[in-house]
């Protein structure tokens, strides 16, 4: 048998039939102790501890006989008790933590643990056992359930106790942004606090100014609103929350007086003015919405005592004009201080003015040009500093020569002016300052003359450049010059130590250099202006070179050429014009160069030969025309000096097989120890068909003093080619023309 209570109430029945029953006794468990019952039906109330119980019960009758001892066993699981004495069922709260407080009782083995839980939560373990409490929070506005139990030693539970409270939480609201009784100098301000509420949440803030209405602040848990158009007073300002559960918080004041100060103004000196002016009259303006200005105080300088202004001119209760004179104001910076007090004696804001008195006057320098200096260009900068003691430069003003009004220059202390375009002249520049006071410098002057050199260039040929065309008409270096008044003649040498030539023409030049080298050549060039004025010599460099001529380049003719080199000797050369090609009615030419060097045959003449005698050579180039190509032939060459004699003229001879000489063309052009030569054998007398024994003699007249030479040239040449194709044999050798 399983009992659930310490506490048993035990019964039963004893007779006896001869003496009658004396005494029942009954024992608990291994206990010495008996206890006596009287009566033939008796019952008793016994404790037992938690766990398996025996009692035990015998009688005695009235002549001493025992009975036999009866006996009956049980198991006692007693239930531990738990009560909750705060809260109490359905008792109500304003506040969202509760102090729960209650005791556990157990009459076995005693009280183990505590547990409790809140709105159908986890249970949680208690600290206490027979007397426990804590303190809930987070609860709900409204209805809360509250359950407990607790456990023995043993194990046993007791039965769960539950209580049912309700919460009707108040919000809490706070103001943040001002003090109470605080004083406020502005009629426009922000009002802000913080509201709370555990429960439901805050829903609203209202406020209300000196028992107005209330009205709606913006916000909840942070909530604010904006004051304005107030005028001076006491003000009471009111706020209060409610939450979502409508429970009101409790009302909170805050009480604020309003002293709105005047506002004072400083018309004249403005902040960091300069002035040049010791004596000054000081201005400005009061204004007051609320009371009126009552009075007006200056001081002069960072220390001293303030002083009032006696000039106050009352526009009306509330604006006032005012102004003071100040005398022997000192050079540099100076303080003036004013503040200004409304009719509640409410003092404004001081305000400070900074300004610069500079009785100075600046000085300026003109760094360059010097005075009478010349200068070698028409386009330049003027420069120079300008100082001030007190005030900074603000700016500097130039004009040339007096002409126009001054204009404004670039900067203030380091000032400079470009000028351009001047022609060779004398100038008069003249340049002031002025500073942030307005003080003027002295207008300083200098003298200076303008003399340019001029400027040359060559655009032909440009620098590096590769002649390869034919120079039977020299090389014609051309280019430009400009001056900022006008080029007066342009030179140009191959040696930068001459001799310069005059070149024909000035802002655009021209200059034929005959007889240059098959090398690198060198030109330099300047020029000098109407002034006398001479440029920079100038130079770049060129290269001739016609063996870069190559098959389809243009010649001096503007037609297209093949190239044949031939390399004289013995003998003579036949020329089939096919195998030159390219040859039409357009004007295009053959181009034959020949080369006398190490002439062999032909007549060396006697020293007494007269000078202009003619001798008949042996030396020919016989060339045929089997297309019938309607193209004239050129015949380019030189011939070197023989016999350490100087050359003097040449001319070709047509031979038309038959002996008979006529003279086809002939020049005259000479330098020292040798002569070059072309000559242009026309197609009308070349002919159509093969040509049979077409020959061409060139001669050459030397001469010396009063005696004359003559050389024959050329030794035979010796080329062919039917193909079509361009044969190459001889060395790459040119003629200097």
């Amino acid at each position: 048998m399983v009992i659930t209570n310490t506490s048993v109430l035990i019964s039963g029945l004893s007779s006896d039939s001869e003496s009658g029953v004396y005494k029942t006794f009954l024992k608990i468990n291994d206990s010495p102790n008996l206890i006596e019952i009287s009566g033939s039906s008796w019952s008793t109330n016994l404790f037992f501890e938690d766990g398996d119980n025996t009692v035990y019960a015998f009688v005695v009758d009235r002549a001493g006989n025992f009975s036999i001892t009866q006996s009956i066993s049980f198991t006692v699981k007693e239930r531990p008790i738990v009560v909750v004495q705060t809260p109490t069922n359905w008792q109500s709260f304003d506040n969202v933590s509760v102090f729960v407080v209650g005791t556990s009782s157990d009459y076995g083995s005693g009280i183990k643990e505590v547990w409790i839980s809140i709105n159908n939560s986890t249970f949680s373990k208690l600290s206490g056992t027979s007397s426990w409490f804590t303190n809930v929070s987070g609860l709900f506005d409204g209805t809360n359930l509250l359950q407990v139990y607790s456990v023995d030693l043993k194990g046993n539970y007791s039965i769960t106790q539950e209580v049912r409270f309700i919460v009707n939480e108040k919000p809490s609201i706070q103001i943040l942004s001002h003090t109470n009784n605080q004083i406020l100098s502005t009629n426009t301000f922000n009002i802000f606090g913080i509201a709370n509420d555990f429960g439901s949440g805050v829903n609203l803030v209202k406020y209300s100014i000196n028992s107005s209405p209330f009205s709606d602040a913006i916000g909840g848990s942070n909530w604010n609103f904006v004051v304005s158009n107030l005028v001076d007073g006491d003000y009471n300002i009111k706020v209060f929350a409610v939450d979502k559960s409508n429970n009101y918080s409790m009302t909170n004041d805050l009480n604020i007086t309003l002293r709105i100060p005047p506002r004072v103004l400083l018309n004249y000196p403005t902040n960091y003015q300069n002035i040049n002016l010791s004596n000054i009259t000081i201005q400005g303006s009061v204004f007051d919405d609320e009371v009126g200005v009552k009075d007006v105080w200056f001081r002069l300088g960072r220390e001293g005592n303030f002083g009032k202004i006696s000039s106050l001119t009352f526009l009306n209760k509330t604006n006032v004009d005012w102004s003071t004179n100040i005398n022997g104001l000192a050079d540099g910076i100076n303080y003036i201080y004013v503040y200004a007090r409304d009719s509640n004696d409410t003092i404004s804001l001081t305000q400070e003015i900074v300004f610069i008195v500079d009785t100075d006057f600046p000085s300026i320098v003109i760094s360059y040009p010097s005075s009478n200096q010349v200068i070698n260009s028409s386009s330049f900068t003027v420069y120079g500093n300008a100082f001030a003691n007190i005030s900074p430069i603000s700016e500097v003003w130039y004009r040339i020569n007096n002409v126009g009004s001054f204009q404004k220059a670039n900067g203030t202390t380091n000032w400079s002016v470009a000028i351009s375009n001047l022609s060779d002249n004398v100038y008069e520049f003249q340049v002031f300052c002025k500073n942030q006071a307005g003080n003027t410098s002295s207008t300083q002057k200098v003298t200076f003359y303008v003399s340019e050199r001029p400027v040359v260039s060559v655009s032909f040929p440009s620098t590096g450049a590769i002649i390869t065309n034919n120079l039977l008409n020299g090389i014609n270096v051309q280019g430009e010059s400009y001056d900022n008044s006008y080029v007066y003649q342009v030179y140009v040498s191959t040696n930068i130590n001459g001799p310069y030539y005059l070149a024909n023409g000035t802002n655009i030049w021209s200059y034929t250099f005959y007889e240059l080298p098959e090398t690198t050549n060198y030109l330099y060039f300047y020029a000098v202006d109407v002034s006398n004025n001479y440029s920079f010599t100038n130079s770049n460099y060129f290269v001739v070179d016609t063996t870069f001529l190559g098959n389809g380049e243009y010649n001096t003719w503007g037609g297209r050429i093949k190239e044949v080199y031939a390399k004289s000797g013995n003998g003579y050369l036949t020329l089939d014009i096919v195998s030159v090609g390219l040859a039409n009615n357009d004007g295009n030419h053959f181009f034959v160069l020949i080369d006398n060097t190490n002439l062999t045959g032909g007549h060396q003449p006697s020293s007494n030969s007269l000078c202009g005698d003619w001798l008949t050579g042996y030396g020919d180039l016989k060339f045929t025309n089997s297309a019938g190509i309607n193209a004239d032939l050129v015949i380019w060459g030189w011939v070197d000096n023989v016999a350490g004699l100087n050359s003097r003229s040449a001319k070709a001879i047509w031979n038309n097989g038959t002996n008979t000489s006529s003279v086809i063309s002939s020049i005259t052009y000479y330098r020292e120890y040798d002569v070059t030569y072309t000559f242009i054998i026309p197609y009308s007398v070349i002919g159509n068909g093969a040509s049979q024994g077409h020959r061409l003699n060139v001669y050459v007249l030397y001469g010396k003093g009063n005696y004359g030479m003559a050389s024959i040239f050329p030794s035979a040449i010796s080329i062919t080619n039917s193909s079509g194709l361009v044969s190459k044999i001889t060395n790459k050798y040119r003629p200097y023309k």
